[in-house]
């Protein structure tokens, strides 16, 4: 049975905790997260170590117009988005996360081959082409839609979602080889809590 609760240990005691079964998140201060060490089996994760910004890192925020892509990749983008909406919106709203983690975890098992950096990067585009749908479409909607449209032509990606800290955002993101796609350098800043990878690209880097 997976743990459904992940954990990541901040600065001066604090802790944040993501249930990933609720998509609840807990920022606990240092008493309650001694509490909640004791009576948890989960080991949290130490944050990503970088110096404090002080407000003078630029973490890039808003839209930008989609790069031009394929009508192939516009295909498999739109069919990924539609299976997420779909997934996301089928149930019980706190049960939303839940059903995205199993999306992801399902996709990422009938792929046959990893995705090359030029592949990962155009489907991230021919997602973002389709933003302008009605309803939420931030990071974890665009990542999960990325991961089935790719799932979708066989070729596997690595998801991850965590947090950052300064300030505390959560986000999601893929990645290939170890390297985030499509993402600005501050993602490296970012705690994965939760990583899915599929056992062909777990294999291909042991």
């Amino acid at each position: 049975m997976r743990i459904p609760e992940r954990a990541c240990a901040l600065d001066r005691g604090w802790m944040l905790v993501l249930n990933y079964e609720t998509g609840r998140t807990s920022l606990l201060a240092p008493a309650a997260a001694n509490r909640w060490r004791g009576a948890s089996t989960v080991l949290p994760v130490p944050r990503v170590p970088w110096e404090p910004s002080w407000s003078t890192h630029e973490v890039p925020l808003g839209w930008e117009a989609p790069r031009r892509t394929s009508g192939r990749a516009l295909v498999t983008g739109g069919l990924g988005v539609l299976t997420m909406l779909i997934v996301a919106r089928a149930g019980a709203r706190h049960k939303r996360m839940r059903r995205m983690v199993s999306l992801v975890r399902l996709a990422s098992a009938v792929t046959r081959r990893e995705a090359s950096a030029v592949h990962a990067e155009e489907a991230v585009a021919a997602v973002q082409h389709f933003g302008f749908l009605p309803g939420r479409m931030a990071c974890l909607e665009s990542s999960v839609a990325t991961v089935v449209a790719l799932a979708l032509e066989g070729r596997a990606v690595t998801w991850h979602h965590g947090v950052r800290c300064d300030p505390i955002v959560l986000h999601a993101w893929i990645s290939v080889g170890g390297v985030p796609v499509a993402e600005p350098p501050s993602t490296l800043r970012c705690t994965p809590l939760l990583t899915i990878a599929s056992k062909r690209t777990r294999k291909t880097h042991e």
